[in-house]
């Protein structure tokens, strides 16, 4: 058994459109470090809610379109 852990620690995560698809050296290195890590640890800018009914629609008007995501998307 180890004594040692692998920590990795990002700032904010504005995450606005899919990345699976991007096959650049850099970015694929940098998911190899993350998914690496024993803990990964980011900031997620970004609301993941529903936004069902009046009062969460209404809540959600007041957040960056480009900071809201539905779970699925």
């Amino acid at each position: 058994m180890s004594s040692e852990i692998s920590l990795l620690l990002a700032g904010d995560a504005l995450i606005t459109r899919p990345w699976s698809h991007v096959q650049e050296p850099g970015f694929l290195a940098l998911i190899e470090k993350v998914r690496g890590a024993d803990l990964a640890i980011t900031n997620l800018e970004t609301v993941i809610h529903e936004f069902n009914g009046y009062a969460q629609a209404a809540a959600a008007e007041s957040i960056s379109p480009r900071r809201r995501r539905s779970p699925g998307s």
